[in-house]
């Protein structure tokens, strides 16, 4: 069964499906003419997704006929909740039409995210200022017990941290000194005895702050390690300030980490040089390897930072690894060495680069 009726219906099946359809594909004219005909029509929901119409309607970007249900009262929680989703989307006119309507701006969903939570998740400030103006939580937590000022930060979006700071989010003064590059803040907070190594509830330390703006933050960096700060401590998902560093492809952070001792080869799997190699990161590869990183290093699927450098394509890597003494011949968890990956992908003047380092004896038939 496909439809849920939660009231009464005055309408047949095929109108239900007729407007299912229409919702999902976007076709305006015809929501409109169903609504004229059967206004409850607005309160279905699809039960296979478990979607109401309202819910289909913002998740597919289609404002106009999100518009239609609102003003037709359709229900503002069922499930998913509608607000969560324009919040996420960023579709700010209509999160303002919804909480005049009643959508509640603290509602949870299964995660325990608010629409704060999922605005910050999309990155979209204006949808989450209105939010706050409306009476957001702006410390409100989900189930892991981070708020949305801890997304924000863990997606590196360094303008919505800035703005749920000055809009009163709690934080830690030297975690956001840090991210926002604000050198003279910095200072004066460690002018006062605070621990440099503090963790935030993602486990990242103030030299991770520095690490993850989008922009990184090499003078606050350098700022906190001649304060002591530890180059080598690792968050909740393993990953040191080397790591955010390279994720965020700020080589001149890179560069500062590696001279204060940052550790190039750390004991996770997938090593920092995996991750440049993976994102076409030649300086920062470059960088890595003069310091020591393993090219052979292999991850949980058994790729190498060869393999990782083939998967995107960038023969300079490529060239940069081999000349570093990657092993062309190491095979993943699949049996595929990096040239029989290179083959599969089409990449051919890679595998031509390849095909020169390569045991031709070690190749499958």
């Amino acid at each position: 069964m496909r439809l849920w009726f939660p009231y009464l219906r005055g309408y047949t099946t095929a109108e239900a499906h007729r407007m299912l359809d229409a919702v999902t594909s976007g076709n305006l004219a015809v929501v409109s003419e169903c609504l004229q005909a059967h206004p409850r029509l607005a309160r279905i929901r699809d039960n296979s997704t478990g979607l109401s119409a309202l819910e289909i309607a913002v998740w597919n970007s289609r404002k106009d006929i999100a518009d239609l249900l609102v003003n037709a009262g359709a229900p503002l929680k069922l499930g998913h909740y509608p607000l969560h989703t324009a919040a996420f989307k960023g579709f700010t006119n209509l999160a303002a039409k919804l909480i005049a309507a009643g959508a509640n701006v603290n509602a949870r969903d299964s995660d325990s995210y608010t629409p704060l939570h999922s605005a910050a998740l999309g990155g979209h400030i204006d949808a989450a200022v209105l939010l706050i103006e409306n009476g957001a939580d702006i410390n409100a937590t989900d189930l892991d017990g981070l708020t949305p000022l801890d997304l924000a930060v863990k997606d590196r979006r360094r303008n919505f941290v800035r703005m749920l700071i000055e809009h009163g989010a709690s934080h830690s003064p030297i975690h956001a000194a840090a991210l926002l590059n604000d050198l003279d803040k910095l200072k004066n907070v460690l002018s006062d005895k605070i621990d440099i190594n503090a963790r935030d509830a993602t486990g990242r330390t103030p030299l991770h702050w520095a690490a993850a703006g989008r922009y990184g933050s090499p003078a606050a960096a350098e700022l906190l390690v001649a304060h002591g700060a530890d180059v080598n401590v690792v968050d909740c998902e393993r990953a040191t300030p080397l790591s955010q560093a390279v994720r965020n492809n700020h080589p001149a952070l890179v560069k500062l980490l590696l001279e204060k001792g940052a550790k190039v080869n750390p004991g996770n799997t997938f090593t920092p040089l995996h991750f440049a190699a993976r994102n076409g990161y030649a300086e920062i590869s470059k960088l890595l390897v003069k310091n020591g990183a393993n090219p052979n290093a292999t991850d949980l699927s058994g790729h190498t930072p060869l393999h990782e450098a083939v998967f995107a394509s960038r023969s300079d890597v490529v060239k940069l690894l081999l000349d570093f003494g990657a092993d062309p011949d190491i095979r993943d968890r699949k049996g595929r060495t990096p040239f029989e990956t290179a083959k599969e992908c089409g990449c051919e003047d890679i595998a031509s680069l390849l095909a020169d380092s390569t045991d031709t004896n070690n190749l499958r038939n």
